[in-house]
């Protein structure tokens, strides 16, 4: 019974020292005494299930309930009096710092009465806390949030919705989004991605108050107008006339260095232009056409109107271009042929004169004509096109006569000769001659029985040659010389050569 009085005794002391240490009551000295137990300085009063209990605060004290100076026990908090299947979680465990140890993240997770912790360390006697009720946990909260959006420009793609600068959400411009499992108290919805040519009524963050288990809605209401055009756009026309041919291709206009292509009579529209002076300008225009006024020029844009300008080109005929006279001679002795290569860059050849140079004239693109004897003529050709300009041209044409009839060369190929099977056979008594002396010559040698002929250049006069036969002895081959002059004409002659054993 002393033992209990004296525990008592203790913790009331205790108690009475930490209600002055951390309820503001002045400065109390920390002991230097041993430590004698445990006390706690701050219960986790009621709380949530699955919530963080309020912070608790474990010391270290003496016999008196002194904080100890230096105590660094490592202190450990567990579930006293508790219902059933309750846990306490968290760090349970904590050193003390001189002389307390603090527990900031201990969460119960059933709800209950009558709790009450526990505080022990090895060697010291442990406290128990006073008694505390969990409660349930709280039911969850709803955040609505509705857009109505007016005008006659609303902000197609939508907006977004932004819960206490946490979660987001699109929302269309008329409709609604909620945002669930939301604690009770106030929330902040902040609305954004609004066009701007679009206004929040009231500004476009608002703050609503949620009771515990309800919903409450925040309502933003949008008013969209047409907004000012800002841009303007450019019509640019051309029109061409005159009596020349017109550009087939069209024109090119540019717009402050920007290309598109323009028909001849058309018009094209640059959009999206600043409200300013661009400069304009009319290219790729042909060289028998002229651009009137000012080209290139300013044009003033304004915003939200369509500006126009206009090009008026006229094209002339261009100048009659001369043709240009040329020509290609085939003479065959006597008989030469003339061909026109003549041409007009902008029409047609309508006339072709020629003086073939011995006196005589023609016309046509192709003439012939015989000259009497062989010289040099200058044959003059004059065309004119369809505009009535001419060209003329002259070259000097060489008209030969042509060579007598060539004759072919006579050939002898010698007396047959019996030469031995395997021996070196020199060829006898063969020779040629040209009447027309019309060389060079080329010879050939067909030994006749099958093996390469032989091929070689040579004078009038003797041939010679060396072959040898192989095969059965008593074989008669036909040997053939044939000579063939400058002009390609050729002539034979052959002889017998029989093979004989030695």
């Amino acid at each position: 019974m002393k033992t209990l009085s004296v525990l008592a005794l203790m913790a009331l002391i205790a108690s009475c020292h930490f209600d002055k240490l951390f309820s503001g009551g002045g400065e109390t000295p920390l002991s230097h005494d041993p430590p004698a137990g445990l006390a706690f300085a701050t219960s986790p009063g009621n709380a949530r299930a699955g919530q963080q209990l309020s912070q608790v605060r474990v010391a270290v004290v003496d016999s008196r309930g002194t904080p100890v100076a230096g105590a660094d026990s490592l202190i450990t908090v567990a579930l006293g009096a508790h219902p059933s299947n309750a846990a306490l979680t968290g760090t349970t465990s904590a050193r003390a710092a001189n002389g307390v140890a603090t527990f900031s993240d201990l969460r119960i997770d059933k709800p209950g009465t009558r709790y009450t912790l526990t505080a022990t360390v090895a060697g010291l006697t442990p406290d128990t806390s006073e008694a505390f009720d969990v409660m349930p946990e709280p039911m969850t909260s709803s955040v609505a949030v509705s857009t109505t959006t007016t005008g006659p420009s609303p902000d197609t793609d939508g907006y977004t919705a932004t819960l206490d600068a946490g979660p987001s959400q699109p929302i269309p411009p008329n409709g609604s989004v909620t945002f669930s499992a939301q604690a009770s108290g106030n929330h902040t919805v902040v609305l954004t991605d609004v066009a701007t040519n679009c206004t929040v009524n009231g500004g476009n963050s608002k703050t609503v108050t949620v009771p515990e288990g309800g919903t409450q809605t925040a309502a933003f209401a949008i008013d969209c107008p047409t907004p000012a055009p800002t841009t303007g756009d450019l019509t640019v026309t051309t029109t061409t006339g005159g009596t020349g041919t017109l550009d087939p291709d069209g024109y090119t206009v540019t717009v402050d260095g920007t290309p598109q292509p323009i028909p001849t009579n058309g018009s094209v529209t640059f959009r999206g232009l600043t409200p300013d002076n661009h400069s304009v300008s009319l290219s790729d225009v042909a060289t028998n056409c002229a651009v009137s006024g000012q080209n290139p020029r300013t044009v003033a844009v304004t915003a939200g109107n369509t500006t126009q300008t206009n090009f008026t080109i006229t094209c002339n005929p261009p100048p009659n271009q001369p043709p240009t006279a040329n020509f290609t001679p085939d003479c065959n002795g006597l008989d030469c042929s003339f061909t026109s290569t003549s041409s007009d860059p902008d029409g047609t050849i309508t006339s072709q004169q020629w003086n073939f140079g011995d006196g005589t004239t023609g016309n046509g693109a192709s003439p012939s004509h015989h000259y009497t004897a062989a010289n040099t003529y200058r044959v003059t050709l004059t065309v004119r096109d369809n505009g009535g300009l001419t060209d003329v041209l002259s070259k000097d044409v060489v008209v030969t006569q042509p060579p007598a009839f060539n004759q072919p060369p006579v050939v002898i190929a010698g007396p047959d000769q019996n030469p031995a099977v395997g021996l070196l056979f020199n060829l006898d008594g063969a020779s040629f001659s040209d009447p027309d002396h019309d060389g060079p010559w080329t010879v050939t040698i067909d030994w006749g029985d099958g093996s390469q002929p032989l091929t070689f250049s040579a004078s009038e006069g003797p041939i010679n040659g060396s072959h040898s036969y192989t095969g059965v002895a008593l074989t008669e081959y036909t040997l053939t010389v044939t000579v063939v002059d400058a002009h390609s004409n050729r002539n034979s002659a052959s002889k017998k050569v029989t093979v004989a054993l030695l």
